[in-house]
């Protein structure tokens, strides 16, 4: 076993626009070092998404809508591909699409605040809900989900992206428990 090129920082492109971010920099740090994967593997690997995005002057993430691209493109309708992980994203995909009319970018919280509730309500006995059979079985509560969706993130339009500087532990503490 060695890393496969997981983020270990990631802290969004800072724009006029990211005033609930504070960095200064943009800037992405990945663990694993490709040319060694690629040795010890035999197998061709690509690498710093995340910087060569940066570097373009993008955000660095969602780094999937190209993917979804290649997979989902068709000459005669559109689509909308979501990605539930830890932050959501969505990618929309004109019909008859070039790879310039994608537009990708983060929609908000998604597994990461699940799971940061299931942690807590749990004691840490659980570290997520397997088949949603917990939250099958909660209720919407409005006062903190209206309050949350007042945050200035989704105001904002997109290209977007977020992370846990917006919604992890903390955001979970301030809005949910």
């Amino acid at each position: 076993g060695f890393p496969q090129g997981r983020a270990a920082a990631h802290p969004h492109r800072p724009s006029p626009l990211r005033s609930d971010v504070a960095t200064e920099r943009a800037s992405t740090l990945q663990i694993g070092e490709p040319a060694i994967i690629a040795e010890r593997t035999g197998a061709p690997v690509v690498a710093d998404f995340r910087a060569a995005d940066i570097a373009a002057g993008g955000q660095g993430a969602p780094l999937v809508p190209l993917v979804d691209y290649l997979l989902l493109r068709d000459a005669r309708q559109g689509t909308v591909a979501l990605n539930i992980g830890g932050i959501a994203n969505v990618t929309l995909i004109p019909a008859n699409a070039r790879p310039e009319d994608v537009l990708g970018f983060d929609t908000g919280p998604g597994n990461m605040v699940l799971d940061a509730l299931v942690r807590r309500f749990t004691k840490g006995r659980k570290t997520y809900d397997a088949a949603g059979r917990l939250g099958a079985r909660g209720k919407v509560l409005e006062p903190p989900l209206v309050a949350a969706l007042r945050l200035p993130f989704f105001e904002r339009q997109p290209p977007k992206s977020a992370g846990r500087e917006q919604f992890g532990e903390r955001f979970v503490s301030r809005y949910f428990l």
